[in-house]
């Protein structure tokens, strides 16, 4: 698919600070999102969390205190080092630290400070039962937010 994206080494607000950053990304999701969160954030006994393999479906929701384990439910890494604890980068997968030129800001893709693309750019870790792969939108539309056909 032809692209009208620059990619560039990640922002340098990035280094060091996401814990700063991250919780003003969050809420640019969406305030419906995070109280429908908020309602089901539920803390399991630690030796229970422990033995879950899929942090994204556990009874029927994600396992919140496997990324958000303290009392303020602050990520416990930054978001793409959390994906990575989990998930392996194959080669071909969208690049995450990349710096989106596309304006406007992709409708509805939230991005890092500096409009960096992270995994939850393209990704939902709180609803992966929606769409293949976990996407926020199905895959030709995901992609055509960012890079447009020609």
């Amino acid at each position: 698919m032809a692209g009208d994206v620059a990619g560039s080494a990640p922002s340098p607000a990035v280094a060091g600070g996401w814990q700063r950053w991250w919780p003003a990304v969050v809420m640019a999701v969406g305030a419906g999102v995070l109280a429908t969160q908020e309602r089901a954030f539920v803390r399991y006994p630690p030796d229970e969390a422990a033995k879950v393999s899929d942090p994204h479906l556990y009874k029927g929701r994600p396992l919140c205190q496997r990324c958000h384990p303290g009392a303020d439910r602050r990520l416990v890494r930054a978001p793409d080092a959390l994906c990575l604890e989990c998930h392996e980068a194959h080669e071909g997968d969208h690049p995450a630290g990349l710096i989106t030129q596309r304006r406007p800001t992709p409708l509805g893709l939230p991005l890092g400070p500096g409009r960096e693309v992270h995994c939850h750019t393209c990704h939902d870790p709180h609803d992966v039962r929606g769409l293949p792969g976990g996407l926020r939108l199905p895959y030709d539309e995901l992609c055509q937010r960012c890079h447009l056909v020609r």
